[in-house]
C-alpha cells in the first residue's frame, strides 16, 4: 500500500492546493504549539 502511495506520487505531482493546504495545516499546528504553552 505505501510502495503504490509512493508511485502515486512519483507519477502525479503534487497539485498547488495540496501544497498550500499542507502549508497551512503544518503553520495551524506549529502556532499552537507555540501559543498554547505561552497561556
Amino acid at each position: 500500500m505505501e510502495h503504490l502511495m509512493i508511485q502515486y506520487y512519483w507519477i502525479y505531482p503534487t497539485p498547488l492546493w495540496l501544497k498550500f493546504a499542507t502549508s497551512v495545516t503544518i503553520a495551524t499546528i506549529l502556532h499552537y504549539i507555540i501559543e498554547l504553552p505561552a497561556r
